[in-house]
């Protein structure tokens, strides 16, 4: 025999208490992090399609104003539930009662103030704070760091690292290419090495070489050749001056 929430009605009283129950369905047609939670000792007997729709509460900060947090609830999570003013058609469900054995495994070497900000299992998201490690992002395995001594860490899955240290450090370490496009890129600096530490030769001054080059090819040009004493000849073919044209257009240096 189906039992209707009528049949509820007439035999329980919903004042004054907290009911226990499990997401059976979350696909809300007015998008509004609804769900149907069967209670138990309430809904037991009633099919899903019959189940009322309940509204979270307690977990939804100021999100009517256009900022907050809220999350779809996950079929099969375990709620706690309530009935404002005996309205057993308008169930609110609050209080997950069961967490993420992999989220406690995150905070437990450094569980005094830890924080679990938001996490999904299912999504492979993560958002926690503890002492040991300091504040993570882990969104599928891609993950940024800020510890407690102000280093900033970006990895995603494939190894690929950005740091940005507490003193002043900034190291990229990646496996393919670095590529940087702008209108005007500026790199102002009092060092600057190409291709590792410790290096000994020198960038050279385009417009400085031109100008010591043109001076040689200026003296090899005036040189004459004397013959018999008294006859000069002159180089028979003068080198041309170098000009600007074969410094870049896009490279400079002070």
């Amino acid at each position: 025999m189906n039992v209707t929430i009528k049949d509820i009605l007439n035999n329980n009283s919903l004042s004054n208490r907290e009911w226990v129950g499990i997401v059976e369905d979350a696909d809300d047609p007015k998008h509004e992090f609804r769900a149907k939670v069967r209670v138990f000792g309430l809904f037991d007997d009633i099919d899903i399609e019959d189940l009322p729709w309940a509204y979270p509460i307690s977990n939804i900060e100021f999100a009517g104003d256009g900022c907050g947090n809220i999350s779809v609830p996950k079929v099969g999570t375990i709620v706690n539930v309530k009935f404002d003013n005996d309205n057993i058609y308008a169930p609110k469900y609050y209080s997950v009662e069961n967490i993420q054995q992999e989220i406690i495994d995150d905070i437990k070497d450094s569980y005094e103030n830890a924080h679990i900000y938001s996490y999904d299992i299912d999504e492979n998201i993560k958002i926690y704070y503890t002492q040991k490690d300091g504040f993570i992002i882990n969104i599928k395995n891609n993950t940024i760091t800020i510890d407690n001594d102000d280093n900033i860490k970006i990895e995603n899955n494939n190894g690929n690292i950005i740091e940005i240290t507490n003193d002043g450090k900034c190291n990229i370490n990646v496996k393919n290419d670095i590529n940087i496009k702008g209108d005007k890129i500026i790199i102002d600096s009092e060092d600057i090495n190409i291709g590792g530490d410790n290096l000994i030769k020198h960038l050279v001054k385009g417009e400085d070489l031109i100008k010591a080059l043109n001076i040689i090819i200026g003296l090899i040009n005036s040189h004459v050749h004397t013959i018999s004493g008294s006859a000069t000849i002159p180089i028979s073919t003068p080198i041309s001056n170098i000009n600007n044209d074969i410094l870049s257009d896009i490279i400079k240096v002070k």
